[in-house]
Order: C-alpha cells, then structure tokens, then sequence
C-alpha cells in the first residue's frame, strides 16, 4: 500500500515489523497507531500524531483509538505565515498580498483567540484599512482568500476578528467553529 500524504487518514502499523513503514509515515507527518504484536514493548513517542495498541484488539476499542488520535493531533494544528507572506495550513498553502499579510500575521499569531479590531484597523501594513469600510472589503477578501485552506475568519460585532479552522456543517457546508459565542 502506497503511503500518501493524506493527513485523515490514519495509518494502522504493526511493530516492530513495519518500522520502515513507521518513518515514512513520520516523514509525512501522517496519523499512525502502531499495533504491537507477539508482546513486544511499545516504542517510546511524545510525537502526537503517533498512539499504539496491543494485538489483538477489538474493532470498536480501534475505532476510538482512531478517534482520539485525530482529535488529539487536531488541537495543535495552527497556520503558519512566511516572510514571503505564504499562509499555510494542513498541507495547503495561499500567498497573500502585502495589506492581508498585515492583518493576518496579528490573526494568526492570536489564532484561535478574538482579535480586537481596533488593532486591524491600524496597523502600519494594511494600506487603506483604517475606515470601517476598507478593513471590512479586506476581511471579505481574506475569508475567500484563506477559504481553501480550512480556515475562516469569524466575526464578533463591534469587538473584532477570530482566525480558526473551518468545521463540516450538517448540510456538508462549511460553518464557522463558534467560540464562546463571540461570532
């Protein structure tokens, strides 16, 4: 079986027999429960995208493994911005322009946490954003811009701005991640 970088997946690996298949799940940064077989002892990680279980085990105890690998390796997923303004996120990238450069770098160093927009509105980088209607044409540029990606930007009115990852709605439309009803 190829190994792609496809980071849903989760990856099932038997130790100590597939530790070549290990690293090249570690390279890739992939999700992977390693099933220790014939009571060997398990390897020693703080790598969270990595859990173990021993063989044989049932099909509903990996499932919950499965599921509180993904939720514990989701927690420390957070954007990265370079110098050159590339925005990336869970294995995609977008390249932003100088102004939403500006306004995204305070968005993603406070990701995850209500940005005031006082302090978007004047920032030095973000040409034109200082009037209420400027910042609110860049706020929609950069939510169509950073969409792809999995990231939204909520709204919370007359306080400010919340970078985070986007959730799959009922529907399967993209909705905003509520936090603490601020949006």
């Amino acid at each position: 079986m190829p190994i792609t970088p496809d980071k849903a997946k989760v990856r099932i690996v038997r130790w100590p027999l597939e530790t070549a298949k290990r690293e090249k799940c570690r390279e890739l940064g992939a999700l992977r429960i390693l099933l220790v077989e014939n009571g060997a002892t398990p390897p020693l990680t703080a790598d969270l995208r990595e859990d173990w279980v021993r063989a044989p085990v049932s099909k509903e105890d990996l499932a919950a493994r499965v599921t509180g690998l993904r939720a514990k390796a989701r927690t420390y997923r957070v954007p990265t911005l370079d110098v050159d303004g590339k925005l990336s996120f869970d294995g995609g990238s977008v390249v932003l322009s100088r102004s939403e450069v500006a306004i995204v770098a305070v968005l993603v160093r406070n990701y995850g946490s209500l940005v005031a927009r006082e302090m978007l509105a004047h920032l030095p980088g973000a040409t034109r954003a200082n009037s209420r209607n400027a910042l609110d044409l860049h706020m929609m540029r950069i939510r169509r811009r950073i969409a792809p990606l999995g990231l939204g930007v909520s709204t919370a009115w007359g306080r400010g701005y919340l970078l985070q990852e986007m959730t799959q709605g009922v529907e399967g439309q993209d909705t905003q991640a509520r936090a603490d009803g601020q949006a």
